[in-house]
Order: structure tokens, then C-alpha cells, then sequence
């Protein structure tokens, strides 16, 4: 039941539950406490699960591999807009839409929402951050810039081994 709802790891604790509350069920009309069938408590159990899916629109595995993909073909159309970190100057030059140094990839706002236009910002941003590919600090989705960079901007970080790598693969597999 988990593979064919496929949702991000992040839900399975919060479907596993379901799980947990179905063999509860199983158990207690296997031993005769319910009165139900055999198998009724775990197809409720799935019946709220598929509910509880659809009213936490919850993300799949294909909207969180559309926003890398979406991530990925901006960094790919728009390279040159990238400043090199750090940089010889302490603010972005006009045109430019972030940073890159070889770990990460630092967007401005402008930036992230080019690239996720007619999409949700926030949502985008929570989804990369939930698969460890986004950094962040003070408990945000954005990461705070070095002083090195005047203003101190926020920015939207990406970890390019994230990005680069094919773990969504591997993480559509197992979900």
C-alpha cells in the first residue's frame, strides 16, 4: 500500500501509524475481541490512509523530482547569471541571480522564483529541504549569507552533490 501511494520519506512516519493501527485491528479480530472479518481492518486502514493523503496533499515522488528537474534546468539555462563564492566584490553585480562554489548553489528570491514560477515557493523550498538538499539556518528554508556578502542576504542554498546526483532514483525505489 505504501509503494503505490508514493509520498516523500518524510510522510511514511505519519502513514506507518496507519500501519501500526491495522495491525492493531488484524490482531484484535484474530483473536476475537472485534467481530469484524479477517482483512477488514486493514482495508479501513487503507481507506483513511488514502483520505488522509488527499487532505494534507501530501507531495509525491514526481512533484519533488518536477522541482529538481525545475532547479536543475535553471542552474543549466542560467549558469553564467551565477557569481563564483566567494567573490571579488562584497555585493551581487546587476543580472546576476546568486552564487556558486563548489558545494552549494546560493539563489536570491528573484532567482527561486523564476525558476519555480506558477508553482509554490514555500512548498518548492520545503520539498528540497525534506530530501537534504537545501540548506538552511535559524530555522528557515533560507540560508543566511556570510559577512562576507554585503547586505547579509538570504538566499536559497542547494547542495550540489543534491542536485547533481541521482538519489531520486534510488528514493523512488524505495518509497
Amino acid at each position: 500500500m505504501l509503494s503505490r501511494l508514493r509520498v516523500s520519506p518524510k510522510s511514511l512516519t505519519g502513514l506507518r501509524r496507519f500501519a501500526l493501527i491495522a495491525l492493531a485491528g488484524e490482531l484484535a479480530t484474530r483473536y476475537g475481541i472485534t467481530g469484524w472479518q479477517k482483512h477488514d481492518a486493514i482495508n479501513a486502514a487503507q481507506d483513511v490512509m488514502r483520505l488522509w493523503c488527499i487532505g494534507r496533499d501530501l507531495p509525491t515522488l514526481t512533484d519533488l523530482d518536477s522541482t529538481r528537474s525545475r532547479i536543475a534546468q535553471f542552474v543549466s539555462d542560467n549558469v553564467s547569471l551565477l557569481e563564483p563564492f566567494p567573490c571579488s566584490t562584497a555585493t551581487l553585480p546587476v543580472g546576476k541571480k546568486g552564487w556558486v562554489d563548489e558545494d552549494t548553489y546560493y539563489f536570491t528570491r528573484e532567482a527561486w522564483e523564476l525558476m519555480h514560477e506558477g508553482h509554490d515557493l514555500m512548498d518548492s523550498a520545503q520539498q528540497v529541504r525534506d530530501r537534504g538538499g537545501l540548506r538552511t539556518n535559524e530555522g528557515c528554508l533560507q540560508f543566511r549569507m556570510s559577512r562576507k556578502i554585503n547586505p547579509r542576504l538570504r538566499v536559497y542554498a542547494v547542495r550540489r552533490a543534491w542536485l547533481e546526483t541521482e538519489i531520486w532514483a534510488t528514493e523512488a525505489k524505495l518509497a
